[in-house]
């Protein structure tokens, strides 16, 4: 079973990694990728988004944060070092390679941080949610497509990150109805 699994993830792998490459598909998509890096374009949307809208909800950056902190908790340290799958530039000898992968590959970091992060700003924004979950599917196409990642590495990392941003984000949204119950019980009581 995990042979076939194997082999039909780097049958998918080669098509993707396969596809033509030259100096503006690989630049691009080494930039796609490069915004990926540690959630850094999330983090700026975030960031944005915080200023722009700081008297609404001057606490945002706290899901970010943790979103991003669980996700590179889960898929970096933990998920990584048990599985420690290498990357498909040290097993293929005919991938295609752009850039300098290190560490092993299970599952893709920048794919994790994209999809938790994508749905804590979806949440945030929800009229940006084609825009965010594009750009996560474009990190994580970039991830196969420079020879970083298998497809599986990308497909667990984006329900890992799915995972975590909806857990952060209901855990956020529930300590908000408590602290505005908490709010009005207050007032309530001053009133009487």
């Amino acid at each position: 079973m995990m042979n076939t699994i194997g082999a039909i993830d780097t049958s998918i792998f080669y098509v993707i990694n396969h596809l033509p490459h030259g100096w503006f598909s690989d630049g691009f998509f080494s930039f796609i990728s490069g915004l990926g890096d540690s959630g850094f374009i999330w983090f700026i949307i975030g960031i944005w988004l915080i200023l722009r809208e700081e008297k609404r909800d001057h606490r945002f950056f706290l899901p970010l944060g943790l979103a991003g902190f669980f996700s590179w908790l889960f898929s970096e340290v933990l998920i990584k070092t048990v599985v420690s799958r290498l990357r498909p530039s040290s097993v293929l000898n005919d991938a295609i390679v752009v850039g300098f992968p290190n560490g092993f590959s299970f599952p893709s970091t920048h794919t994790t941080f994209a999809f938790a992060l994508a749905v804590v700003l979806f949440y945030k924004e929800p009229r940006y949610k084609k825009l965010f979950f594009l750009l996560a599917v474009l990190v994580g196409f970039s991830r196969i497509y420079l020879g970083h990642h298998y497809p599986g590495d990308v497909l667990v990392g984006a329900f890992l990150g799915w995972g975590i941003g909806y857990t952060v984000m209901y855990w956020y949204r529930t300590s908000k109805k408590q602290e505005r119950k908490k709010k009005q019980k207050i007032r309530t009581k001053r009133r009487k």
